[in-house]
């Protein structure tokens, strides 16, 4: 959290507008904060994600829960009790213990976040050889080295705080007040840790690489989704998304709103390596660090609520009949049917789609031209019951199975979409013909890669 270089003897005087923003808001939301991030330990439960992010992701809701709980003890209770009690001499011995805690769970909670940021844009990235490395002993190992180096990186902070009765020199106050050590005030120590490495490493640097990497991701998933719904024709009907994707998603959602509520700080920190240390005596630069500090709680309070947003539901008990799902309603089951029992090209169309498909192997060509005109009636028959729906989903998923060591490129099958569309369908009907063969190339392929997966490698 960012902190004035000017210390001064206490008085009782009160900046009302101060106190509101750091006594009673920050005080309040610090402690939704330390109860919503338990309470997030128990979300992770329930959503459908690798257990190595359930991992990283419970380690930044603990660190998270400590910037909020040090905030508490580090400043916003003492100001909100200020009207009622004075400056109390205990907080006095507080701040000084909370603030090497603070600035520890600042900086482990941002490099989780950046941790689990890039793991996410790797598995998007290069999804191989992320489920190649992505074990459980290996997050742990990760995090274990991020919280040695985050203690490591905070020891001189041990030393930037001492509890004082200078001010008794010069009048009767008998109040204590925290002060900078010598080590605190040294130039080349500001100049260095203070601001030089604490922008690197925990506000400007891991700020620039969250955003990098969520922008990239932004475009990953964009481009995902509309090859998807390109492809699958449930997905366009259903709307969900991937198990993935909605991990994904998440992840943006949190580093987003960790980009929206640390701007200010990091706009603070420049501004004062711009303008040097006097600016401090500012009443705009005291407010803006009030901001700053309130944000951070706010960053490290909020992240429950988009957790609790990605839940995953029991689900409802519900009927079979409602349970069970069709690709086609049945009016628009009845207008395809039709249309293949009254096009003059339905009992040919088996035979132009093979021979996209077969070319130099007559014998071959032949025996698929039956099979593919037998699947496609076998799908009109079938469509509009979801029982039926199914049986000829599997029928494909098997049929494809059979033909795994044939390679079929992406641009056949653009042409066996197009073919198809081209000749039966209307222009009322064909988006209704695109889903189907959207249908039929999705299960197929699904048999084609099904036998490819070896089995020691499937994903926990």
């Amino acid at each position: 959290m960012n902190e004035t270089l000017r210390y001064e003897c206490i008085t009782d005087n009160i900046d009302w507008t101060t106190w509101t923003i750091t006594g009673p808001v920050t005080t309040t939301i610090a402690v939704l904060g330390v109860w919503g991030n338990l309470v997030s330990l128990k979300i992770f439960r329930s959503l459908s994600i690798r257990p190595s992010v359930r991992l990283y992701l419970s380690v930044l809701a603990i660190a998270n829960s400590f910037v909020s709980f040090c905030s508490i003890w580090y400043y916003s209770l003492a100001e909100m009790l200020k009207p009622l009690l004075g400056t109390i001499r205990f907080f006095q011995y507080v701040t000084v213990i909370m603030h090497p805690v603070s600035f520890l769970s600042i900086t482990a909670a941002v490099w989780m976040l950046l941790t689990v940021t890039a793991d996410r844009y790797f598995a998007l990235a290069r999804p191989l050889r992320h489920r190649a490395h992505d074990s459980l002993t290996r997050a742990r190992c990760v995090y274990v080295s991020i919280l040695f180096a985050a203690v490591l990186y905070s020891l001189p902070t041990l030393f930037e705080m001492r509890v004082s009765d200078e001010c008794a020199r010069y009048t009767n106050d008998t109040r204590l007040i925290v002060v900078p050590t010598d080590l605190r005030l040294d130039p080349d120590y500001i100049s260095i840790y203070s601001v030089t490495l604490n922008m690197i490493f925990i506000t400007v640097g891991p700020f620039c690489l969250i955003t990098i990497l969520s922008i990239r991701m932004i475009f990953i998933v964009a481009k995902a989704r509309s090859l998807r719904i390109g492809m699958d024709a449930r997905a366009t009907l259903s709307g969900r998304s991937t198990s993935q994707e909605n991990t994904t998603v998440m992840l943006l959602a949190v580093a987003v709103k960790f980009l929206l509520c640390n701007y200010l700080m990091i706009a603070v920190n420049i501004w004062e390596h711009l303008a040097g240390s006097q600016i401090a005596v500012g009443t705009l630069y005291k407010l803006c660090v009030e901001l700053s500090n309130l944000l951070v709680v706010v960053n490290s309070a909020s992240d429950s609520i988009v957790y609790f947003r990605w839940r995953q539901k029991r689900p409802p008990a519900v009927s079979c009949s409602n349970a069970l799902k069709t690709l086609f309603t049945p009016d628009e089951a009845n207008l395809l049917k039709n249309e293949f029992m009254c096009h003059q090209s339905s009992k040919m169309i088996g035979s132009q789609l093979t021979d996209l498909m077969v070319l130099d192997n007559e014998e071959l060509a032949r025996d698929e031209r039956i099979c593919i005109q037998t699947l496609l009636e076998e799908m009109l028959s079938s469509i509009g019951d979801p029982i039926a729906e199914q049986n000829i989903a599997n029928k494909l998923n098997f049929v494809g199975s059979q033909h795994a060591q044939i390679s079929i490129p992406a641009s056949t099958w653009n042409k066996f979409k197009t073919t198809l569309i081209e000749e039966m369908s209307t222009n009322d009907s064909r988006h209704l013909w695109s889903r189907l063969a959207c249908m039929f190339i999705k299960e197929f392929r699904c048999g084609q890669s099904f036998l490819k997966k070896p089995s020691n490698h499937s994903t926990t």
